[in-house]
């Protein structure tokens, strides 16, 4: 399984914004001058992470974006779900758990393969940009 650069730059930017909670909004262009990633690049980033009320954006001289909820209440499925789709890692097991497989019935595999996704999405569930921002996984 390998995730995106999405994933990678967008959860770059999000501790960015986790290390400045509090402290009113924040302008892409600085994240993305101080995080090196492209503005138009993270500018379509944000625009699934507001859809997923991940962060909120305001207009204006002040304006800019901030975290819709406190680091400690956004976890690293969410920004998964986000910015990649709902973890789904086997092609034959959706993310709701059923499988769809024309073998399904005679298949020994799935029901572990239900586990090991369900064991990743559980892990994800645990992990807050809070604690990736002081390094405490």
């Amino acid at each position: 399984m390998r995730f995106s650069t999405r994933l990678t730059y967008g959860l770059r930017a999000l501790v960015k914004l986790a290390s400045l909670w509090g402290k009113g909004n924040v302008s892409l262009s600085k994240i993305a001058k101080e995080e090196k990633i492209s503005l138009y690049y993270l500018e379509r980033i944000f625009m699934d992470l507001k859809k997923n009320k991940i962060v909120v954006a305001s207009k204006g001289s002040l304006g800019g974006y901030k975290l819709a909820k406190e680091p400690n209440k956004i976890t690293l499925l969410e920004v998964l779900n986000s910015l990649e789709g709902e973890v789904s890692p086997f092609y034959c097991i959706k993310s709701d758990g059923k499988v769809y497989c024309k073998q399904k019935h005679k298949c020994r595999v799935a029901p572990i393969l239900l586990k090991i996704q369900n064991l990743i999405k559980d892990n994800l569930a645990k992990i807050t940009l809070e604690q990736i921002l002081k390094n405490k996984i």
